[in-house]
């Protein structure tokens, strides 16, 4: 919910908010992202993770599944940190994914990048 409020205080104004939760698989993620793909109201994706029961590896498989797919047609902003995030960015570098180093960074070039 931080993350949300972060956005907020930036400028940024959320059209839905999604926690994977513990118990989420690249394929729980992917049906959420083929969700969130038909909301007219969703301009672009920030992805927030800390990697520690779910690891960034199952994210980052899911969003490649969905480029493969041609699913996303939005620019999408990531912090991975935590279990196998190294291995994730590497999953994610021939992607659209703009990748960054902290929460911080990735909401002040989503709501710039939005907004353009």
């Amino acid at each position: 919910m931080s993350t949300l409020d972060m956005l907020s205080d930036n400028g940024g104004k959320p059209a839905c908010f999604l926690d994977v939760g513990g118990g989420a698989t690249s394929e729980s993620v992917y049906e959420a992202l083929t969700l969130i793909s038909k909301m007219n109201k969703v301009k672009g994706i920030l992805v927030n993770l800390y990697g520690g029961i779910v690891k960034t590896t199952t994210v980052a498989t899911a969003f490649v599944k969905a480029y493969e797919k041609n699913l996303i047609d939005l620019p999408v902003f990531a912090r991975l940190e935590g279990a196998e995030s190294e291995k994730s960015k590497a999953m994610l570098k021939d992607t659209k994914t703009k990748m960054f180093d902290t929460v911080e960074e990735a909401i002040n070039a989503a709501v710039l990048g939005i907004k353009k």
